[in-house]
């Protein structure tokens, strides 16, 4: 069995002349570059990217989505209440048609749509009495 002091010593390797003197600079310099790209290739980011940010959006389009057809416009809430309502309402009021007609600014178009949905609401006679039933009821309380 050989013994460690019976093996020559050999150089095997050879180190560039100035190496060691260059090496912490260069070390310095690789680790500059990997802590500024370092965030863009973690997993972290890359999950990040990859799945939270379509989840967001996703979600950023439902909310602009229900809240554009959520029904809080002017027009959409006077569609939901019945007409009926709406004359006993304007019965009841102390405004004259004109004071309404005066603060809405109507051009032609828009009062010849408003005469045709009047005309087309077909109250029957019985219909009719019993609005102004309705109305007189509620003036007398």
């Amino acid at each position: 069995m050989k013994r460690l002091e019976d093996i020559p010593k050999k150089e095997i390797f050879n180190v560039p002349d100035g190496y060691f003197e260059r090496l912490p600079s260069v070390i310095q310099s690789r680790l500059a570059e990997h802590n500024q790209t370092s965030w863009k290739t973690t997993p972290v980011f890359r999950y990040s990217v990859r799945y939270a940010l379509p989840l967001l959006l996703v979600a950023i389009g439902i909310f602009w989505y229900t809240n554009q057809s959520g029904g809080n416009n002017p027009e959409t809430i006077l569609d939901s209440i019945e007409t009926e309502d709406l004359m006993v309402y304007l019965q009841e009021s102390d405004l004259s048609t004109e004071e309404l007609l005066d603060h809405l600014p109507l051009d032609a178009v828009d009062a010849e749509d408003i005469q045709d949905a009047v005309y087309e609401q077909n109250f029957g006679d019985n219909e009719l009495e019993e609005i102004i039933d309705d109305i007189d009821i509620n003036n007398r309380l």
